[in-house]
């Protein structure tokens, strides 16, 4: 974690440099579960986690966000991207069950 506080501290710093800042309200972070050696880092073992902050103050932590219409999770997983594509598969075949597929005439 101290790789991720020293690269949002660089950020941060050059930000400012341009006379920019970055919104804490906005800015969310997402640790990601990695296997190392057969060893899950952020299990039971890593509960004490570190805060990653700006200017002193936490920067959210969140377990999935959505990203140019997926949906990422901090599981590394597609579990979650499957199943929502196949509701939405279902969705969409439905809609057009009767009126295509189940015609007769087309």
């Amino acid at each position: 974690m101290k790789d991720m506080q020293f690269m949002v501290n660089v950020l941060n710093k050059v930000t400012n440099v341009y006379g920019q800042a970055i919104s804490i309200k906005k800015t969310e972070i997402m640790r990601v579960k990695t296997e190392e050696r057969g060893l899950v880092r952020d299990g039971p073992a890593n509960r004490h986690r570190v805060p990653i902050t700006i200017d002193g103050q936490d920067l959210k932590e969140i377990a999935e966000f959505k990203y140019v219409g997926g949906t990422e999770n901090n599981e590394a997983t597609m579990c979650s991207e499957v199943k929502i594509r196949k509701q939405r598969m279902g969705m969409a075949y439905s809609k057009y069950d009767e009126r295509v597929f189940s015609n007769k005439y087309i």
